[in-house]
């Protein structure tokens, strides 16, 4: 199965419904992004005067968070739970839709009680593993621009980071990646739902993994150019569209590719049924 192409699809289908649930987070997404560094970052790249970037610069770049200022830092975790909250329901909303056939609002705000903290413990451990791997790769992307003298050794070794930094931070996010419906569709504990979703996840890592790469280039390719050239106002305006969509291929890949690797028949793809 193409998960990126089956993600897409159901988004499309149930657009207004999935869209719904994530204009907020793609909206705290973007208001969290730090454009004027990203700016200062990019136009330092791409002019070939890499060791005028500052570490906070390709930090803030690659960060999901922003750590600017105490007041950024409070909207970080306004924005988390924001997320947390929309995630909660939007898979609870996809699961109901899978597992009977049904795509109703109804009933996704009472199961919040059973799905809430699970869902804020693995987005919390998301970002942690996020940001480490931030602080790591801007850190050594630091060193490449500051202790290397020439410019193409600098883009080459920047571009051997990317890729292995990227690849190697998604298989760490396809070993938990199932973690999550595990723990909401089975019920398992935590440790048990963990162990579960290693097993099953096995046989679809690789695809999984491209399917998240995939993501990821074709959101870069809108951005990159957009921060280089466009007024700060409407960076972010392309940013919540990309970070919107972002989020919904994240949640309902997870859906997906949990439904595949458990051999779970999907009912709403049976046409007998009706919404």
């Amino acid at each position: 199965m193409n998960y990126t192409n089956s993600s897409i699809r159901y988004v499309f289908r149930n657009l207004w419904y999935i869209a719904l649930l994530s204009v907020l987070p793609g909206a705290c997404l973007a208001g969290m992004a730090c454009v004027e560094d990203a700016k200062a970052f990019f136009t330092a790249f791409f002019s070939g005067n890499m060791q005028e970037i500052g570490w906070t610069q390709i930090f803030n770049t690659f960060s999901v968070y922003n750590f600017t200022g105490w007041l950024p830092a409070l909207l970080d975790l306004v924005a988390y739970l924001v997320i947390v909250l929309c995630a909660a329901m939007l898979l609870a909303l996809i699961d109901k839709h899978m597992r009977i056939g049904k795509r109703t609002l109804n009933g996704i705000v009472g199961k919040l009680n059973d799905n809430v903290l699970s869902t804020a413990g693995v987005a919390l451990f998301f970002s942690a593993v996020y940001e480490i791997w931030a602080l790591l790769f801007s850190s050594l992307a630091y060193a490449v621009f500051s202790l290397v003298p020439n410019a193409a050794a600098q883009y080459v070794l920047f571009g051997i980071l990317l890729l292995a930094g990227v690849p190697a931070l998604l298989y760490v996010v396809a070993l938990f990646y199932l973690w999550l419906p595990c723990m909401q569709i089975t019920g398992f504990e935590p440790f048990e739902a963990l162990r579960y979703s290693n097993q099953i996840t096995e046989k679809v890592k690789r695809r999984l993994v491209a399917s998240m790469l995939l993501s990821i280039v074709i959101g870069n390719i809108v951005i990159v150019p957009c921060v280089l050239f466009l007024p700060a106002p409407a960076v972010y305006a392309v940013l919540l569209v990309v970070y919107m969509f972002y989020f919904m291929i994240f949640t309902v890949r997870m859906e997906v590719v949990y439904f595949d690797a458990a051999q779970l028949e999907r009912e709403d793809l049976k046409k007998h049924y009706r919404d």
